[in-house]
């Protein structure tokens, strides 16, 4: 018998000896893996940056460098065991990398943010309290630590909301030191 389609199985759903009939027994499920959906949960705090047609980057713990795709499909209603709403996303899938049941980390675009001030992401500490907080540079050699408050982080730099102000000067690969010598003089 032959498919009606061309693709791969990915699914066999009848076992050497079973009896089939035809036309009313599925044997196999077939896909064509050039395109694949990636299923993504969104969090109800993000609901406002994704939508429809929002280009997304897909990546997976299995291979370097990401795959490009668009949301087709955003669910009407939150799942009520996780707080979640599903997005489908339509990926194109060269190599036929991305497998059934992968787990994939999706970042959508969502547009851009101008005037930010923004910090590496080494230069932000915490303290005893897990409260985030940056070293200024106030004058030559010396360092005063100003409490932040973090906005998103991405691409090796942080967005901070409050405490600092475009234009300072911040400590960023050496502010562990500066946080070590400053915990041995208390």
């Amino acid at each position: 018998m032959l498919a009606p389609i061309s693709g791969e199985v990915v699914e066999r759903l009848v076992s050497p000896g079973q009896v089939v009939q035809a036309g009313q027994t599925q044997a196999f499920t077939i896909s064509d893996l050039s395109t694949v959906w990636v299923l993504a949960n969104v969090y109800q705090g993000d609901l406002a940056y994704v939508h429809s047609g929002d280009d997304v980057v897909v990546q997976t713990d299995s291979y370097p460098g990401s795959f490009h795709g668009r949301i087709s499909y955003v669910s009407p209603a939150l799942d009520p065991g996780t707080r979640t709403l599903q997005a489908r996303i339509v990926v194109d899938n060269p190599g036929e990398k991305l497998k059934r049941d992968m787990y994939c980390t999706v970042t959508v675009t969502a547009g851009s943010l101008s005037n930010v001030v923004a910090v590496p992401n080494a230069s932000v500490l915490r303290d005893d309290n897990n409260q985030p907080f940056i070293y200024v540079a106030s004058g030559t050699n010396q360092f005063g630590r100003r409490d932040v408050e973090l906005g998103e982080s991405q691409n090796g730099q942080t967005q901070i909301l409050k405490g600092i102000s475009a234009g300072e000067r911040v400590v960023g690969d050496g502010s562990l030191f500066l946080q070590f010598a400053n915990s041995l003089q208390h």
